[in-house]
């Protein structure tokens, strides 16, 4: 998904990741892997807003980050998408990647909360990286979907979907990446 990211974006000056549901860090390990590829420092990264509703969670992937990325600053959020609001999230960067990866298919996701803040951030460039497995089935296969028509003012850059029976790979995978007009 990284890869799917408009190339102009790793010219910025510096970059805020922003990690709804961000488990124990593996997105935050598969970035820091895809930057040593493009030979961009860590340090690129100036700040985390990591939050999940798994306390045990967070400290792991807090502790990953502080490993992988040794100057920026980690702020970490337990709570769950719903309880999100606009004075949890300040981002230091101009240009913020915000990364959902594995949470908008989960059950209790209704992305409406994350979708406003979203909406109404007028003063950053947003990138909304979004990942699942990809779910044929009506309910589940459109939530991706139905995320990003929630968000007002994003243009769809990338769209990935592929079922399991789609190609030679032993999983699904669906990734959709959408910026903001701002940018």
């Amino acid at each position: 998904a990284f890869e799917q990211i408009p190339d102009r974006v790793w010219d910025e000056e510096n970059i805020s990741i922003i990690d709804y549901g961000c488990g124990q860090g593996i997105a935050e390990m598969v970035l820091s892997d895809y930057l040593t590829a493009r030979n961009v420092d860590n340090d690129y990264i100036k700040d985390f807003i990591l939050i999940d509703r798994s306390e045990a969670n967070l400290n792991q992937c807090e502790q990953y980050v502080e490993r992988f990325y040794n100057n920026a600053e980690i702020i970490t959020l337990c709570k769950t998408e719903k309880c999100i609001d606009a004075n949890n999230i300040a981002p230091k960067a101009q240009t913020v990647i915000h990364i959902l990866s594995n949470v908008i298919d989960l059950e209790d996701f209704s992305g409406d909360n994350i979708a406003d803040l979203l909406s109404s951030d007028k003063s950053h460039n947003n990138i909304v990286v979004c990942v699942s497995p990809y779910y044929q089935e009506s309910s589940k296969g459109k939530q991706m979907t139905d995320f990003g028509k929630k968000l007002i003012g994003y243009t769809l850059v990338y769209k990935l979907e592929k079922h399991i029976t789609d190609w030679a790979k032993p999983y699904s995978c669906q990734i959709h990446i959408y910026i903001s007009s701002y940018y």
